[in-house]
């Protein structure tokens, strides 16, 4: 993990409510590498996750992304792909259009979504499920879709937010391994937040150790 350059940066970044502030950090996570963010719940995992990807403003400091700087820059133009705890899928829609539904959303046409969905749902396995909907599928298989839909849009980063602590352990390995080399295949920067020192230490290139 170098000191700023080509990848995702934070340079003198705090962040937190009130008081309880974490940082300054300065690091760089470059392309195909992953940074774990290791620690308890409560200790502000995922406030640095919402800092980064634009939802909290930093108490002080910069986030950058390939040497551009965020700050003031909305969510959905950063080109940061989040993938959360729970896999949020929306039940009405076929898994299919669930992954092509941010393509749509930003005016990518139907049959190019459709197409760019499909490619993912081959890399996830779940290609011959494609029509059904959320509430039919496994909770390995939607974090399988959650992790499809992120990746729709191509984005130049990738946070996590404990995204397997739901699954059970050979399920959460596996797609572990999935995402360690597609990761280094993409050569995108990635963050993955968890309170799992195995976990954290099977994914990362990085640990950071939060109190």
């Amino acid at each position: 993990m170098t000191q700023g350059g080509h990848g995702l940066s934070v340079v003198d970044l705090e962040v937190g409510y009130d008081h309880s502030i974490l940082g300054p950090f300065t690091w760089n996570v470059a392309p195909g590498e992953i940074l774990a963010v290791l620690g308890p719940s409560g200790c502000g995992k995922s406030t640095l996750l919402s800092t980064i990807v634009g939802a909290i403003e930093p108490r002080a400091g910069s986030v950058l992304l390939n040497n551009r700087n965020l700050g003031g820059v909305p969510i959905h133009e950063r080109g940061i792909g989040l993938v959360f705890q729970e896999p949020l899928l929306f039940p009405h829609l076929s898994l299919i259009d669930n992954i092509a539904y941010g393509l749509r959303a930003h005016r990518v046409p139907r049959d190019h979504a459709r197409a760019r969905a499909a490619e993912l749902l081959d890399w996830v396995g779940l290609n011959a499920v494609k029509d059904q909907r959320p509430w039919e599928i496994s909770g390995g298989q939607a974090g399988r879709i959650a992790l499809a839909r992120a990746l729709a849009p191509r984005p130049q980063a990738l946070l996590f937010d404990e995204p397997y602590s739901a699954l059970d352990s050979p399920t959460r390995l596996r797609l572990a391994a999935q995402v360690k080399e597609l990761i280094a295949d993409q050569h995108i920067p990635a963050i993955h937040v968890t309170h799992d020192q195995s976990e954290a230490e099977f994914i990362s290139t990085h640990i950071l150790h939060l109190p």
